[in-house]
């Protein structure tokens, strides 16, 4: 497999787990530390994975190298794979 379908997946599970925890009431966030490490550690994977593929594309492309995470974002937004509004806000 390769790798930018080894992080798609990823991204996939992580949100499918977040569909899952919409259902626990934000009390029991709040207060029960696993649920709350569940919560984070799908947020962690997610985030990674979507920075993963960010620079892979930008790899592939061979598109300028960020200078960190957020600037991967806004250079598929100059490149025109993905809309700058979203870009602007990952």
């Amino acid at each position: 497999m390769s790798r930018s379908l080894a992080h798609i997946r990823e991204l996939d599970e992580a949100l499918k787990d977040w569909e899952r925890y919409q259902s626990i009431p934000l009390e029991e966030l709040l207060w029960e530390r696993d649920q709350k490490n569940m919560v984070l550690h799908a947020l962690l994977v997610s985030i990674q994975a979507a920075i993963d593929i960010a620079n892979h594309i930008i790899s592939q492309k061979e598109l300028r190298r960020p200078a960190n995470y957020r600037e991967a974002f806004l250079i598929l937004g100059e490149s025109g794979l993905i809309e700058t509004d979203l870009a602007g806000m990952l």
